[in-house]
Parts: structure tokens; C-alpha cells; sequence
């Protein structure tokens, strides 16, 4: 169900979207969520995004939302690794770090339209 969920947000976000930037998030959230094994040198892939949104920053503007974006991306892999070994009981938050940040995706190209999205300045 989680799979085909992710699937269908991240086909969902190709068909509508312009903007490559939110496809290549929404593929690259979806891929782990797709997968039943997904480990920790696996999480390498968030430094596709990470380095299209850097590009992006300079050959645009860096916005609000870029910044959650590239702090997730950044901090998220660390953080799933080394949080099981403080906290054993604890559950995985990969899966929802992949869903929120799939979801986000989804709200704000919910919000565009089928048009590219100008990114407001700081």
C-alpha cells in the first residue's frame, strides 16, 4: 500500500509539474518508500536532490522552502543511521522523513498548478 502510494504521488507529480526540481524530490522520496530493503549506505541518493537544489540556488534565488529542503536532505541521513543506537526501542523515522518530504512535495505542487513555480525571494 505504501509503495503504490508513493508511486502514484510521485507519477502524480510528473504529470503536473513543469518543474524538475519537484520531480526529481518526489522520485528520489519515492524510491525508498517503493522498496521493502532500503539500507543505510542506500540513503547516498539524497545527494541527488540535495545537489540539484544547490544548483538551482545558483542559477535562481534561495527561498524558505529550498532551505527545509536541503537542511532535510542534509541532516536526514546522519540522523536515521545513528538515532537506532542512542534510542534501540525507538521505530524507524526514515519512512516518514521519505513520506513527509514526498508529501511537501505534493502540497506545493497541489498548490502550482500545471504551471512551472516562481519561488518567492528572501
Amino acid at each position: 500500500i505504501v509503495a503504490v502510494t508513493a508511486l502514484a504521488g510521485a507519477a502524480w507529480i510528473w504529470r503536473r509539474s513543469s518543474n524538475y526540481e519537484w520531480k526529481v524530490l518526489a522520485l528520489v522520496a519515492s524510491i525508498p518508500l517503493a522498496t521493502p530493503y532500503f539500507f543505510d549506505y542506500d540513503m547516498a541518493i539524497f545527494a541527488i536532490p540535495l545537489f540539484f537544489l544547490l544548483w538551482e540556488i545558483r542559477n535562481t534565488s534561495f527561498t524558505y522552502s529550498r532551505a527545509l529542503i536541503i537542511a532535510t536532505l542534509w541532516l536526514a541521513p546522519p540522523v536515521i543511521f545513528l538515532l537506532p543506537f542512542g534510542f534501540p526501542k525507538l521505530w524507524q523515522i526514515g519512512p516518514i522523513v521519505w513520506a513527509a518530504l514526498l508529501g511537501y512535495v505534493v502540497y506545493r505542487v497541489a498548490g502550482d498548478g500545471p504551471h512551472h513555480y516562481q519561488h518567492q525571494k528572501i
